[in-house]
């Protein structure tokens, strides 16, 4: 979790600027969170896809944004969501016992020879759908399978290099916010 906080002084003297505007500090606070989310979820989605093997549809589910309102000025990304299928990764499962799952953008990992790929149905077995995944034997017994996985999407957003850049990003892009927004209400006397 990172938390913003407006510099004091800077603070002070917008609430001075706009004192004749009901709620206009709080107007131009909300509107500078609400671009931060914006622009901070964009990044974290950038930055995984740049360094992750990560497909587009798993990223969507794990990634979500809290908007800030004028009562409640605070906002939140949150990254959430269990571990991903490796079948969720760039994978090459074209020739038989010689998978391999590429889990960052640099290198690949050849999968035992053990590994097998199937269509399992999802839900134990309630719902037609079914997903495609990599498998392994846990043991010699025939039904003894579990499913390769790799991280979470909360695990590779809060990896140190993904976690620095944005939030250096933030603090960067919510002052310019917060300028802009006061200067932007006082144009609009």
């Amino acid at each position: 979790m990172v938390n913003i906080e407006i510099d004091k002084v800077a603070y002070k003297m917008a609430t001075r600027k706009l004192a004749h505007m009901p709620k206009g500090i709080n107007k131009a606070t909300k509107n500078a969170i609400n671009r931060t989310i914006s622009a901070t979820n964009k990044m974290v989605h950038t930055e995984l896809k740049d360094t992750y093997t990560v497909k587009v549809s798993e990223m969507k589910h794990g990634l979500e944004k809290e908007n800030a309102t004028i009562s409640k000025l605070s906002g939140k990304v949150v990254a959430s969501g269990p571990v991903l299928r490796a079948s969720g990764f760039k994978n090459d499962t074209s020739i038989a016992k010689e998978y391999t799952v590429s889990i960052k953008r640099r290198g690949k990992k050849a999968l035992p020879e053990q590994v097998f790929v199937a269509k399992m149905p999802k839900n134990n077995g309630k719902q037609r759908r079914q997903h495609k995944g990599i498998f392994i034997r846990k043991g010699k017994e025939r039904l003894g399978i579990r499913e390769l996985t790799g991280p979470s999407i909360p695990g590779m957003a809060s990896s140190k290099p993904i976690r620095g850049k944005v939030t250096k990003a933030m603090y960067q892009k919510f002052n310019e916010r917060f300028d802009h927004e006061v200067n932007y209400l006082l144009s609009k006397k």
